[in-house]
């Protein structure tokens, strides 16, 4: 058998090269933290919680991760565009209603103190609804 060389035009070259940077060639994003899967759900008063954002900051800094619920008041959160998960360790995790959405953003000014482990994540957070003045 004989060798065959691999010709990679330039702009192969750079697509290879800018895909190796981006995964790190080890499984972990490069330039990131260690991150861990966090999915969960979010209610208010027992019912699902549609359309909030929900925010995942480790209490040492660094990015924010950040999630979408759903209908049924699910989430799970991104890092980043390229990368799924919320740093490793202790976090406080916090929510705001959509721009536009009904939502108050006094009812969803709670936080969560969490601390994210290696590996999978789920997490449930029950909102309350704030007494109610005359």
């Amino acid at each position: 058998m004989s060798a065959r060389s691999v010709h990679l035009t330039p702009l192969a070259t750079v697509m290879l090269s800018a895909a190796l940077t981006v995964s790190g060639c080890s499984g972990r994003t490069a330039g990131y933290p260690p991150l861990a899967s966090v999915s969960g759900t979010v209610t208010l008063g027992g019912v699902p919680l549609p359309e909030v954002n929900v925010y995942v900051r480790a209490t040492g800094g660094g990015r924010t991760a950040m999630g979408l619920t759903d209908s049924k008041g699910r989430f799970e959160m991104r890092y980043s565009e390229v990368a799924s998960g919320a740093a490793v360790g202790p976090s406080v995790v916090s929510f705001a209603p959509l721009p536009g959405a009904e939502r108050s953003p006094k009812e969803l000014s709670r936080t969560f103190d969490v601390d994210v482990q290696q590996g999978k994540n789920t997490f449930e957070f029950e909102l309350k609804n704030a007494p109610k003045t005359n």
